[in-house]
């Protein structure tokens, strides 16, 4: 039997949400594999059809999805779409800020150390000339 409701809560890095059934009732877990494998990525408030069905935990979840003609219309640059069977990757899949920043501090120490290297010498002198005159 299929239901209709509303996507009340979309987690797009984690690739899960809630729907809420026209018929009342509680919120239904949906997973990113329930929809169609093409298309844009789901949106809060869109209108879908489903079925449900009893999934882990005897937790009920909406499944085979379908958008409804009703639904708020996402343009491809919005919502890339994504290839079914794989989910979103995790934050800490994701390279961060943090491996930029470290890769930029090793390219800048190598540039020191080939400045360093390659210069006339005077370098360290004047290092430690420095380091002797802050003391």
């Amino acid at each position: 039997m299929r239901f209709e409701g509303s996507l009340a809560v979309w987690h797009i890095d984690r690739g899960y949400g809630s729907v809420v059934p026209d018929q009342g009732g509680q919120a239904l877990f949906i997973h990113v594999s329930a929809f169609p494998p093409e298309g844009p990525q789901p949106v809060v408030g869109e209108r879908l059809s489903f079925e449900i069905v009893t999934g882990r935990n005897n937790q009920k979840q909406a499944t085979r999805v379908q958008r409804l003609k009703s639904s708020p219309v996402v343009s491809a640059a919005m919502a890339p779409s994504r290839s079914h069977g794989r989910r979103p990757p995790l934050k800490s899949e994701r390279p961060g800020l943090v491996f930029v920043l470290l890769g930029l501090a090793v390219a800048a120490a190598v540039l020191s150390w080939w400045e360093f290297s390659h210069g006339d010498g005077q370098h360290f002198a004047r290092l430690v000339s420095s380091a002797h005159t802050l003391r």
